[in-house]
């Protein structure tokens, strides 16, 4: 299951969340996302779908 999920403009090399984001801009070109899971196990399959779109 998923935990958390932390949208920021880089991470660091242990995977801490550098400037997180909740509102994107036209010039944000890239933007890392972090998500923790309760559990993965040998022979876990995990798929996300990712979907970004216009806002008015």
């Amino acid at each position: 299951m998923i935990e958390s999920i932390i949208v920021c403009e880089h991470t660091t090399d242990d995977f801490k969340p550098i400037n997180k984001k909740s509102i994107f801009f036209p010039n944000d070109f890239s933007v890392q996302i972090l998500v923790k899971l309760s559990s993965v196990k040998k022979d876990s399959e995990i798929l996300f779908h990712w979907y970004i779109g216009l806002t008015p």
